[in-house]
């Protein structure tokens, strides 16, 4: 009696042990958004994100070149961009870091905060299309 239950509860404490971890593994859950790319007014514009988990920031690589529309190259993403999600809900960037910038290309590192439940993603920067760049994600 008392080997069953000391197996018992050793199976208890296996069977929380392994829901923990595995909670944990979800909880880290990193996806991967492919890259895009658009030509609109002139301007080709890449969107490379990084890739997403629900803990962290939000980070999206943007190249903006342009030989025709100097002035859409000047466009302050922090002001201008939003992320939105799959409920409508939209985020504003919490930080637009030009990394490269000349006469015909400007190239930062857009950044948002953490979204915690992600199905659709649209990345809006506003002076383009409305849904310029969408992903769909699993993020629950």
């Amino acid at each position: 009696m008392k080997k069953n239950l000391l197996l018992l509860s050793l199976l208890i404490l296996i069977s929380c042990i392994l829901t923990a971890c595995n909670q944990n593994t979800l909880n880290r859950k990193i996806i991967k958004l492919n890259h895009q790319q658009i030509i609109e007014n002139y301007t080709k514009i890449d969107v490379v994100p990084y890739p997403i988990s629900p803990k962290n920031n939000i980070k999206f690589d943007i190249t903006m070149e342009s030989y025709q529309n100097e002035e859409m190259l000047k466009i302050d993403l922090s002001e201008t961009a939003l992320l939105e999600d799959q409920n409508g809900e939209l985020y504003k960037p919490i930080k637009w870091m030009i990394i490269k910038e000349d006469k015909y290309q400007t190239k930062g590192l857009l950044i948002f905060p953490p979204i915690k439940k992600i199905s659709v993603l649209k990345l809006k920067l506003v002076q383009i299309d409305d849904e310029s760049f969408k992903w769909t994600t699993s993020i629950q």
